[in-house]
């Protein structure tokens, strides 16, 4: 797949299986939402004059509208098919269909890597089926107001990015993205690292000093979806952030997959780093490995944390309506041999783990899920009581999502638990 259709995908639907999260240091974002349900059935046409001064090749922006119905369930999306990358203004357009059961309208932009992203002039039209073209007021879309004071205007903010308002002459103005200085995380020349292990190499990335903590990603991620983690994980712990074999800029030799051979994998990362004992955080598929890793190797494990972790796919563990969509996502990915595809079935095949085989594990254990997880919370109970040393951790109102919805929260009940301020359900 693309690797910026990937990231707009992860960025807009945040309903999918294989979305965990906004890969925040690499997306500088603005959006409008506003209701447009009486134009249901209908077509929108969208403009905007833009430029880009880019500062790595894989830089761009994006121009976007996304219909959204009853409950913020996505239910279409429109994008550019090239990125924004002229460094002079430009007007670029997009024209789409409303849905019938369409609610609201989200008009965003998605900046990437590093660069200087400028627009102004934004301009919506929208038109019932078989109706005029109305010309409908976007609020402060020649942002003349400064974006800190308008409350319709919303921001994703990586560290380092500013955002201002510039003005063009003395009537108008253009709000500026400057993300020339953000740190990439998964892509940082300064902090990766390269290891020849098992037929492959891994690719890993390490922050900070103290106590190594490796980080696991979730199935189709990659180190950049820790974006939110690493910056506060790092200023107690030395993390150690890998990208699981085939993601990210891990390769991968064909072997067929599983968790089995991911723990594996870092098993020999942490021996290749010379590292006796390590604290691991892992999420979602990441979790999953994580405690196989504390089964076959316990001894190497000081702490462990894990967030949306499964011990296999049935209609105890996983919802319903996750598995109905993993069952359409295998039908129309790929083919059968491409490594998209052989991540579709780990998911519906793996893991098949014993619950009585989590009493290998020995170390002080997080387990963590979200209220409204993929996962039922019945299973995630039954990871925590078939672990001698473990602590239950539900978010209330959380989901599968959690690391990148509320990282506030998430890190704060993560760095409290391997600080051992955490003891007891």
């Amino acid at each position: 797949m693309n690797y910026i259709l990937s990231i707009l995908i992860i960025f807009l639907v945040s309903t999918s299986l294989t979305s965990a999260q906004n890969p925040i240091d690499y997306i500088s974002s603005t959006f409008y939402k506003m209701d447009i349900s009486e134009y249901s059935g209908g077509e929108f046409q969208l403009t905007v004059n833009a430029k880009s001064d880019i500062l790595d090749p894989r830089a761009g922006s994006h121009l976007s509208v996304r219909i959204d119905g009853e409950g913020e369930k996505m239910l279409s999306y429109k994008g550019s098919n090239k990125p924004i990358k002229g460094n002079e203004w430009k007007k670029y357009s997009l024209r789409g269909k409303i849905d019938s059961n369409g609610q609201f309208l989200l008009v965003s932009t998605q900046c990437f890597f590093n660069g200087k992203f400028y627009y102004t002039n934004f301009a919506l039209k929208l038109r019932k089926k078989g109706g005029k073209w109305q010309s409908i007021m976007i609020p402060n879309s020649n942002f003349k107001v400064n974006h800190e004071n308008h409350t319709t205007q919303q921001f994703t903010q990586p560290a380092n990015c500013k955002i201002s308002v510039q003005n063009i002459g003395s009537d108008s103005s253009f709000l500026l993205i400057d993300a020339s200085e953000i740190i990439l995380h998964g892509y940082n020349d300064n902090a990766g690292h390269f290891v020849n292990t098992r037929n492959i190499k891994l690719y890993y990335e390490v922050y900070g000093e103290g106590e190594p903590l490796l980080l696991l990603h979730g199935n189709s991620q990659s180190i950049k979806d820790f974006a939110a983690q690493i910056p506060e994980l790092s200023k107690k712990y030395k993390v150690i952030a890998v990208d699981t074999r085939g993601h990210g800029q891990s390769t991968e030799d064909g072997t067929p997959l599983s968790y089995e051979l991911f723990a594996d994998d870092m098993l020999a990362l942490i021996n290749h780093l010379k590292i006796d004992k390590v604290n691991v955080l892992g999420w979602s598929d990441g979790g999953n490995t994580a405690l196989i890793m504390g089964m076959k190797a316990p001894e190497n494990l000081n702490k462990l944390a894990v967030m949306g972790a499964v011990l296999y796919n049935d209609s105890t563990s996983v919802k319903l309506e996750i598995n109905d969509e993993l069952n359409q996502l295998i039908k129309t990915s790929g083919s059968e041999n491409s490594f998209q595809k052989r991540l579709l079935y780990l998911l519906k095949e793996e893991p098949n783990i014993n619950p009585d085989e989590l009493k290998k594990i020995t170390c002080p254990t997080l387990v963590m899920a979200g209220e409204d997880d993929y996962i039922f919370e019945s299973h995630t109970r039954l990871i925590a009581e078939k672990i001698e040393n473990a602590t239950l951790h539900i978010f209330k109102g959380g989901r599968h999502e959690e690391p990148m919805r509320n990282p506030q929260r998430f890190n704060s009940t993560v760095l409290s638990f391997f600080d051992g301020k955490i003891n007891e359900n």
